[in-house]
């Protein structure tokens, strides 16, 4: 049985046409597959004071070298939880909040464009992020990392003009 994180994942790959990286806890969404995998692990979480059906969706960008991943015993295609990751919430990023209304009718499509923009705004290759946060980034533990990062992913991605969105 899926879990609701996986069907929430699973209908956000089906709508927009995203690859799903699965580990053995969580689904994430692909947005990036050079040396450094980039991807959302979406959730949904309920809103406060509104009825049970009243959800947002939340979630993390995690950004995993590569070389971090280890598969689980075949026949599996899950990874084990990296050991060498980098990432952090989308809540860091207020804009996106108001494209984050689940409900039975699609996703909003500024959501995923919004996280493609931070994606995409990240280096693709290690070499890369080593050169903007330092060496040895990714061998740091995931909540030291956090804040340089959403630091500068507020500096690249400021709060977007009306409409200018749209995919």
């Amino acid at each position: 049985m899926a879990t609701a994180q996986a069907e929430l994942t699973a209908r956000m790959a089906d709508q927009f046409g995203l690859e799903i990286i699965r580990f053995r806890h969580w689904d994430s969404l692909l947005f990036g597959d050079g040396e450094v995998q980039k991807m959302f692990t979406p959730k949904s979480k309920r809103i406060m004071l509104g009825a049970p059906k009243d959800r947002m969706i939340i979630g993390d960008l995690i950004f995993v070298p590569v070389r971090a991943f280890t598969t689980l015993r075949a026949p599996s295609q899950k990874f084990e939880r990296p050991e060498h990751w980098a990432g952090c919430p989308i809540a860091n990023f207020p804009w996106l909040t108001g494209y984050c209304w689940l409900s039975d009718m699609p996703v909003d499509r500024r959501l995923i464009q919004g996280i493609r923009e931070l994606v995409d705004a990240l280096p693709d290759y290690e070499k890369g992020w080593e050169e903007q946060f330092g060496e040895g980034f990714f061998a740091n533990e995931p909540r030291q990392t956090v804040a340089a990062l959403v630091a500068f992913l507020r500096r690249l991605a400021p709060e977007p003009s009306s409409g200018s969105r749209e995919i």
